[in-house]
């Protein structure tokens, strides 16, 4: 090998080098962010967060009524089903803060105890505001499943507000979201 290769061949090289220096340089100085971006990302998820946060809330409360809405209108229809299989007379019977029970009826789950329902408890955690069929807090179903007077009763949770009405013909049940008026 001659002088003129041996000096170009380290002059190659050292080039070469030149570069992947130039190259691990330019990496290593932006391998991470700077303390102002990662402080401008922090105040940004901050603001969008305390933007959406209350909607949260708002969506639970409604959730929570509407569930509980759900699950009066379903064992109104069950008072009403298992009054016209037995024959007699069923009632639902609603008592302050957000319970009912249905006497004669056993619970789903315990078979000893009496079907009783407490929705101002976990999960859903609301309160009647009004509860009225036909002037007092029960609604009674006939032999035939028939109601003894249509009604409404209101759930509350937060701002979040349901409305479960009570046909007076026919003892459907029907839920809508917000307040509704009584028909008279």
């Amino acid at each position: 090998m001659s002088r003129i290769d041996e000096r170009r061949g380290s002059e190659v090289g050292r080039a070469a080098r030149a570069r992947r220096g130039r190259c691990r340089q330019h990496w290593t100085k932006r391998a991470g962010f700077t303390l102002f971006e990662l402080i401008v990302v922090v105040v940004v998820v901050a603001i969008i967060s305390a933007l959406a946060l209350p909607q949260f809330g708002g969506a639970s409360d409604r959730q929570r009524t509407a569930g509980a809405a759900q699950r009066v209108a379903a064992d109104i229809a069950l008072a009403a089903r298992h009054a016209r299989v037995t024959g007699t007379t069923v009632s639902v019977v609603f008592s302050g803060g957000g319970s009912y029970k249905i006497p004669g009826l056993p619970h789903l789950d315990r078979s000893a105890a009496e079907y009783a329902v407490s929705l101002s408890a976990e999960p859903h955690v609301v309160t009647f505001k009004t509860v009225d069929f036909g002037g007092d807090t029960t609604l009674k179903f006939d032999g035939y499943g028939s109601p003894d007077s249509g009604g409404l009763l209101v759930l509350a949770a937060g701002n979040s507000v349901h409305s479960v009405t009570v046909d007076a013909s026919s003892g459907v049940a029907t839920v809508v979201e917000g307040l509704v008026a009584l028909e008279k």
